[in-house]
Order: C-alpha cells, then structure tokens, then sequence
C-alpha cells in the first residue's frame, strides 16, 4: 500500500506491467491486478507444501522470482471470482515491491515498516533457518 500511496503501483493495473523477472500467463481476458493478490481472488490453484518452507540452506532459491517462476499454478478461476488464500499470490505480491523499489523484499520491510516503527524486537530471525515463499 505504500507504494500505491506513491503513485509507483496502480491496485487496478494488470500485475505483468511491474513484473520484471517472471510474468503471469494470460490465462482469462481480465488480468490479475494488485487488488486481486491483496483479497486473495487472483484465481490460482491452491498448493504450495513442499516448496515454501526449508530448513536446508542449500536448497533455498536464490530469489523469490526463481521460486515462483518453478512453482506457478495454475490459474483455475477468473480473478475477482472467488476469495481463496494464496501463498503463491502474497508472495507475488512481495516480489511486485521487489521489483518497483528495487530492494530485496527484507531490506524494504526493515527499512520502511520495522525501522520507522522502532519494532527494535521484531526480526527475520526465521529467515536464517527457514524461507517462506
């Protein structure tokens, strides 16, 4: 939402036009828009065990662009049709700040959500073991 306060993200503009590294097929006519991946009824298919949670460094990916361009689903609804949480779609959606600000997504949510907010206690200690995505 901060970058939409900025004017940098459009909630209703389809989300392959600040989709830098990966893009999202054009399965239906109406496209998947930001509003869509916040109220989760972007239409994906639902899934992700297996690949969202590892305790093993090697094996993380080295972005979230390579792990969501491995692990699309498929887009079973048109967009705004249905309400279904989507771990794909949220961390979509944390790729999208990514790629507009042009910082890795932990370093944007340090520095303008922890840091402003003095959140001296909340870290991503979880980040060194496991890696949501």
């Amino acid at each position: 939402m901060q970058l939409a306060e900025q004017g940098k993200i459009n909630l209703d503009t389809n989300i392959n036009t600040y989709l830098k590294t990966l893009k999202i097929p054009d399965t239906y006519s109406e496209p998947i828009t930001m509003r869509h991946l916040m109220t989760h009824t972007a239409g994906f298919e639902g899934g992700g065990v297996g690949y969202q949670i590892t305790t093993d460094p090697e094996k993380l990916p080295v972005s979230i662009s390579e792990t969501l361009g491995r692990h699309m689903p498929a887009r079973v609804k048109p967009p705004g049709e249905m309400s279904a949480y989507s771990n794909y779609g949220t961390a979509l959606a944390g790729l999208i700040v990514e790629e507009v600000s042009g910082l890795a997504y932990n370093d944007y949510i340090q520095k303008y959500i922890f840091n402003p907010l003095e959140m001296k206690y909340a870290t991503r200690k979880a980040d060194r073991h496991f890696r949501l995505l």
